[in-house]
């Protein structure tokens, strides 16, 4: 990265990350329609011709409910995001629906619902993602129960059940995805599992300490067997993460370890075979740690500093492979509650060698800048 970089990044105020801000658009017999959504206008700056370039976007969705009786509550979300530098023919691929999903509230303490939702390991990886623009990590790939994904029913339940006091539970449950085998392509191939389940428990210390763990297991389809670099090829593909979380006043700390089997993709299948030069697949075992620590003046400047390491150990030859490890510097500010500004500077730690060159894994470095109005 030029040194011209790293003088925009420290002269520059950044955006804080702030909570979508919902309009009521509809209110009629106790039933109610809120509005929500970001405009963004971003720019990369990096050596990688890949990554560098225009990354404007829009997302904006709507959340309903309506009560049934004393303890039954329904409500609906969905919510639509798209490339605002999509040309004609990639419409298609950057103008998608994210979140889809209805469901009922039970009472004070338990909530169903069924759709396209955020994956169980996204309860635990989350609190490593709140940086303004490089916060989907490792552990928030979309695939396997790890960010969002597709036919999940979820259920939520506080206080274990009236159990243990702080103690809250979530179990996740996901169909098979026939499209996967009429469409084997790449994004499908790794944005959607076949039938698994999963689940998380989260203990709040009320003094701003939070302790949780996830677990997930999906049976592996066919495409994503062909797919895995083991020998032995196997449905199973499993994950766990365990995390600890500090937030109080103005202060914000997280940090986990997760680890993944059959689960991180690493290359681009670009429809052409496996060869030397075109590395691609699942990886058998990966190990992924992440950490992210900020703190929020009374001004509005919200620095934040995190950190990603993810690698796995080849069984043939005995040797360690990074697929990920970088650092993550950025700042904040809020001009009001809806317009902000940010910048983040990602320092790539990977260092250069054949495996991620025919993996087309970048090693360069990247800057975001950018401007962000919520309504």
């Amino acid at each position: 990265m030029k040194l011209r970089y790293l003088t925009i990044f420290l002269s520059v105020l950044a955006m804080a990350t702030s909570n979508v801000n919902a309009t009521e658009i509809y209110n009629k017999d106790n039933s109610k329609i809120d509005l929500f959504g970001q405009l963004t206008g971003l720019h990369y700056l990096s050596h990688d011709k890949d990554l560098s370039g225009d990354q404007s976007n829009i997302s904006y969705g709507i959340y309903a409910e309506t009560p049934l009786n004393d303890k039954l509550n329904a409500f609906g979300v969905w919510e639509y995001k798209a490339m605002l530098h999509s040309s004609q023919n990639r419409i298609t691929q950057d103008h998608k629906t994210v979140l889809g999903y209805a469901g009922v509230n039970i009472g004070e303490h338990a909530k169903f619902d069924f759709g396209k939702n955020f994956g169980i390991m996204h309860d635990i990886g989350s609190w490593t993602s709140q940086s303004q623009e490089f916060g989907r990590h490792v552990s928030c790939i979309d695939n396997f129960f790890s960010s969002r994904s597709a036919n999940i029913a979820t259920y939520r339940n506080d206080n274990f059940f009236g159990l243990v006091d702080n103690l809250n539970v979530a179990i996740q449950y996901q169909g098979k995805n026939n499209n996967l085998y009429k469409n084997p392509n790449k994004k499908v191939i790794r944005e959607f599992g076949g039938e698994g389940y999963g689940f998380s428990m989260i203990y709040d210390f009320k003094n701003g300490i939070y302790a949780g763990a996830a677990y997930t297991s999906v049976n592996a389809n066919n495409n994503q067997q062909f797919l895995q670099i083991e020998e032995k090829h196997t449905k199973d593909s499993e994950a766990y993460s365990l995390g600890i979380k500090y937030e109080i006043d103005n202060t914000y700390f997280a940090i986990l370890y997760g680890e993944t089997r059959n689960i991180t993709p690493f290359g681009k299948n670009d429809n052409n075979p496996v060869s030397l030069n075109n590395l691609y697949g699942l990886i058998n075992k990966a190990k992924n740690i992440e950490f992210l620590a900020q703190y929020e003046f009374e001004s509005g400047l919200r620095p934040s500093i995190g950190y990603v390491h993810s690698q796995w150990k080849d069984k043939s030859s005995g040797e360690r492979q990074k697929l990920k490890e970088h650092l993550e510097i950025g700042t904040s500010y809020v001009f009001n509650k809806n317009i902000t500004t940010f910048i983040n500077y990602q320092i790539n730690l990977l260092k250069d060698n054949y495996f991620l060159r025919a993996s087309s894994i970048s090693t360069d470095n990247i800057v975001a800048l950018g401007m962000s109005y919520v309504f």
